[in-house]
């Protein structure tokens, strides 16, 4: 009689392990809170690179190459985000699959503006050969922007494939993983039409970036920006450039500086001495943000509240 209860317990284990959700990891928290409110309810997915460390330059923990070699799906920006993480995950995730947000057909996408068209002044100490874009990071990327997560649009458009590649991988959850992707969409929706109202004061006025990283985001919101005054955290500027910078922001009427937290801001502060332009530091990986389901939310209202200086 103890043969039969043994012998449905070995039947339901590899059931139960069927049950089980994919092993999932994505590579910076705005990816990882999508791929973890499609999981909700299922499972959670693992973050590779925190959001206070740039993806552009990232070298893994052990940790971190663990969850790569164990993943069932890597979702990710791509290689022209994270060159060093695209190593690692041909390495280490060679069975996993792999859904690689930047390049699909869902995505849109915008090309990276060139640092000649795009730079207020071109520092003529420095080079722009034509090899590449920086980043501001003092990286080189290809001919897309490789900022995407910066568009609602793209997030909300992120959330059905996440769970369409989830389903692929664990139909027996495919129910929850399109529900949950559905109710993502319409919380995105009123996150981005608040944020939208508490900005649209700013539409037409002329900003400045130190660093050109918040294309998708002047898109989605309507922002208007000129240009950047660096692409490189290493450039060094004489008075002249400073000067000439100067001429430019007063010719254009700019009323406000948008930076990143780790950019260098003593050129901004040498350019707008004795201006009274306010600065706005804005975080497009959420540095200050918990990783989670709440994040890529968070992570707008963040932003756009960072304008609000810029409006007053």
């Amino acid at each position: 009689m103890r043969l039969i209860p043994l012998l449905l317990a070995a039947l339901l284990i590899p059931a139960a392990a069927r049950a089980d959700a994919p092993r999932v990891v994505a590579d910076i928290a705005p990816v990882h809170s999508l791929v973890a409110q499609v999981m909700a309810g299922v499972g959670a997915p693992d973050l590779v690179l925190p959001a206070n460390v740039s993806p552009h330059h990232a070298a893994l923990k052990p940790s971190q190459a663990r969850a790569l070699a164990e993943a069932d799906l890597v979702v990710w920006i791509g290689p022209g985000l994270s060159p060093g993480l695209a190593r690692a995950v041909k390495v280490l995730s060679d069975g996993a699959a792999q859904l690689t947000l930047l390049e699909n057909d869902a995505t849109t996408q915008l090309p990276a503006r060139k640092a000649e068209d795009f730079l207020l002044v071109v520092d003529p100490g420095h080079d722009h050969d034509g090899h590449g874009d920086h980043d501001g990071h003092g990286h080189t990327h290809g001919p897309i922007d490789p900022h995407a997560w910066l568009s609602p649009d793209n997030a909300a458009r992120w959330l059905d494939l996440i769970a369409a590649e989830l389903s692929r991988l664990d139909p027996a959850h495919a129910d929850i993983y399109a529900r949950n992707a559905e109710a993502s969409r319409v919380r995105l929706d009123e996150v981005r039409q608040i944020a939208a109202a508490r900005i649209s004061g700013l539409q037409g006025t002329p900003l400045m970036v130190y660093h050109d990283a918040f294309q998708y985001f002047e898109n989605a919101f309507g922002l208007t920006v000129i240009g950047a005054i660096s692409d490189s955290d290493d450039a060094r500027f004489g008075p002249a450039h400073i000067a000439a910078l100067r001429d430019r922001l007063s010719d254009a009427g700019v009323a406000c500086f948008l930076t990143e937290p780790v950019a260098d801001t003593r050129l901004i502060d040498a350019v707008s001495s004795g201006t009274a332009l306010p600065l706005a530091v804005l975080d497009p990986l959420g540095a200050e943000i918990p990783p989670g389901p709440a994040h890529y939310p968070a992570l707008l209202q963040a932003m756009v509240a960072a304008l609000e200086p810029c409006g007053s």
